[in-house]
C-alpha cells in the first residue's frame, strides 16, 4: 500500500514537472509512454532527444513537425502517410516510400516525383498520364522509359499515340534528327506493318541502319538524301535451315521487296562506318555524318576505309587536297572543309618568278642532300640543287614528302635580247 502510494505521487510529480518542462523527460529512468507522448505533445523538439520512440510517440512528432519523419529509419506506411499528407515535399526524405505512398504524393503534387530517389513503374504511369513528354521531366535510363513508354501508348496491335507524336518522341529518345526519322518512316510503312515495331526495333534501324521485323530484314541506305530500303523475306529454306541447326554460308532470300525502283546497296565504305559508329564515344549516327558531308558536297563513296576510321577516332583525315574535320558544336557534331595550301611551292614560285618547274623522274634518294641544303629545306621548304634542279617539300594525304623539280628557263624577251 505504502509502495503503491509512493508510486502514484512519483507519477503525479513527473507529470507536473514534464508539463512545466518536457525537456526534463530527459532525467526520468524508463518514461512511461503516456510521459513521453505528454512531453512530445508539449514540445515536439523532445522528440529529437528520445532513443527508438514507439510509432504512437513518433505520430505525435511528425503531427507537430513532418520533417521528423527522416530522423525514423525504415519508417512504417502509417507514418509515411501522415508525414506526406502534412506536406508532400518531405517524400524525399523518406527511404524507400512504398508503393502506395508514392502515388499518394504523385497524385496531390506532380512535382513531387523528382523527388523521389527511385519511383516506381506504376507512380511514373500516373505522373506521366497521356501526356509522353513529361517522360523528359525524369532522369530515367533508355530501359525504363522505354518500359513506360510502351506501357502506356503501345496497344494491342498498334500505337495508341500519333505518328507525329510517336516520331517526336523517338527523336528524343535516339537523338536523332525528327525529320530524318520521318523521312525512314514514310519509305518502309507501305511494305512494313510499322505499327507492330517495337522501340528497340525503331532504335536499331534508326541508329544502325538495319533491323529485323518478325521474319523480314530491313536495311537502309542513302544516297543524295533520300532513303532507300531492301527488305528481304526469309524463305522456307531458311527456317529448315534454323531448325536443323545446318551452318550455311549466306543463304540469300530471292523473295526481295523493293521500295523504290532502283535499290541502293550497301556499300563497303557504308558498312564499316556502320562498325566504327559502333566502337566510339562520339555521339553522331550514320544518317547525320552522311548529311554533314552531303552539305559539304562530299560522299562516304570518295573516302577509304582507313579515312573513314581516322575521321571517326581522330576527329580529321585528308582527301585530296582537302583537310575533313569532325568538330562538336552545341548544336552536335560538324563536319568543316579546308583547302591544303602548299605554303612551300608558293614561296619557291616567288623565289623564281622565271622560272617554270617540271617535276623530275629522279627521286631524291639519288641525291646526296648536304647540311645546308636539309637546312633550307627545313626553313625555307625547298632548296636548290647543281645542275638546274630543285627540291621541294610538298603536303600530301599522307603527311610531307620531297619531291625533285627540273627548273626551265621562261626568260623574257627582253632578256633573250640582251643573251
Amino acid at each position: 500500500m505504502r509502495f503503491n502510494l509512493i508510486e502514484s505521487l512519483r507519477s503525479l510529480f513527473n507529470a507536473r514537472a514534464i508539463k512545466k518542462d518536457p525537456f526534463s523527460i530527459v532525467l526520468l529512468d524508463n518514461p512511461s509512454e503516456k510521459l513521453l507522448s505528454s512531453a512530445v505533445s508539449k514540445d515536439s523538439r523532445v522528440f529529437l532527444l528520445l532513443k527508438n520512440p514507439s510509432e504512437n510517440v513518433s505520430r505525435i512528432a511528425i503531427t507537430k513537425n513532418p520533417s521528423f519523419i527522416k530522423l525514423i529509419p525504415n519508417p512504417p506506411e502509417t507514418l509515411q502517410l501522415l508525414a506526406i499528407s502534412k506536406d508532400p515535399t518531405q517524400i524525399v526524405n523518406i527511404k524507400n516510400p512504398t508503393l502506395k505512398t508514392q502515388l499518394k504524393v504523385v497524385s496531390a503534387s506532380p512535382e513531387c516525383i523528382k523527388l523521389i530517389e527511385n519511383p516506381s513503374l506504376e507512380t511514373i504511369k500516373v505522373y506521366v498520364g497521356n501526356d509522353y513528354k513529361r517522360l523528359w521531366d525524369l532522369n530515367l535510363s533508355n530501359d525504363k522509359q522505354e518500359k513506360v513508354f510502351n506501357e502506356i501508348f503501345r496497344g494491342k496491335e498498334s500505337w495508341n499515340i500519333p505518328t507525329e507524336e510517336l516520331i517526336t518522341w523517338l527523336s528524343n529518345y535516339t537523338k536523332f534528327k525528327a525529320n530524318n526519322i520521318k523521312d525512314i518512316y514514310n519509305t518502309i510503312k507501305d511494305s512494313i506493318n510499322v505499327d507492330r515495331m517495337s522501340i528497340k526495333q525503331w532504335q536499331e534501324l534508326i541508329t544502325t541502319g538495319m533491323c529485323r521485323v518478325g521474319k523480314k530484314e530491313i536495311v537502309l541506305s542513302q544516297k543524295d538524301g533520300v532513303y532507300n530500303v531492301n527488305i528481304n523475306q526469309e524463305t522456307t529454306e531458311n527456317q529448315i535451315e534454323k531448325q536443323s541447326d545446318i551452318k550455311k554460308e549466306n543463304v540469300k532470300s530471292e523473295e526481295t521487296v523493293k521500295i523504290t525502283p532502283e535499290v541502293e546497296r550497301i556499300s563497303p565504305q557504308q558498312t564499316h562506318l556502320r562498325e566504327c559508329l559502333k566502337g566510339t564515344k562520339k555521339k553522331i549516327t550514320e544518317v547525320e555524318l552522311l548529311g554533314e558531308l552531303k552539305n559539304n558536297n562530299l560522299t562516304l563513296d570518295e573516302m577509304s576505309t582507313d579515312q573513314i576510321s581516322e575521321l571517326i577516332k581522330s576527329g580529321e583525315t585528308s582527301i585530296k587536297d582537302k583537310t575533313i574535320k569532325l568538330k562538336k558544336e552545341p548544336s552536335g557534331y560538324k563536319i568543316k572543309i579546308t583547302e591544303k595550301q602548299n605554303d612551300q611551292t608558293g614561296e619557291a614560285i616567288k623565289e623564281l618568278p622565271k622560272m617554270q618547274l617540271q617535276e623530275s623522274q629522279e627521286s631524291v634518294e639519288e641525291i646526296h642532300l648536304s647540311k645546308a641544303q636539309l637546312r633550307d629545306i627545313e626553313k625555307k621548304g625547298f632548296a636548290n640543287i647543281p645542275g638546274g634542279k630543285i627540291i621541294s617539300k610538298i603536303q600530301t594525304p599522307a603527311g610531307y614528302t620531297l619531291k625533285v623539280y627540273n627548273v626551265i628557263n621562261t626568260l623574257t624577251r627582253q632578256g633573250q635580247a640582251e643573251a
